[in-house]
């Protein structure tokens, strides 16, 4: 499994936007 930083990035940032849209309270 590999994958540019860019991507990389986009997916992380993806991940962040819903947890923080799913459970605001519980950010990390």
């Amino acid at each position: 499994f590999d994958m540019d930083e860019d991507a990389l990035q986009y997916a992380v940032g993806a991940m962040v936007q819903f947890a923080i849209k799913s459970n605001s309270k519980n950010v990390f």
